[in-house]
């Protein structure tokens, strides 16, 4: 029992693990696209999110 419980935690680790370091470079350029970069910009960060969205389903 006590060893079954770490295989399916370990399962959401790697769905986990992909958006983690594609979330980390979204949300600092998302801040200064909002501020000062154009629109163009700030649709990239929506498209991203899509994305990001469609891969976790």
């Amino acid at each position: 029992d006590p060893a079954a419980e770490p295989e399916p935690a370990a399962e959401p680790e790697p769905a986990a693990e992909a958006p983690a370091p594609a979330a980390e470079p979204e949300p600092a350029a998302e801040a200064p696209a909002a501020e000062a970069a154009p629109e163009g910009e700030q649709k990239s960060a929506e498209e991203l999110l899509s994305e990001f969205e469609k891969m976790l389903g």
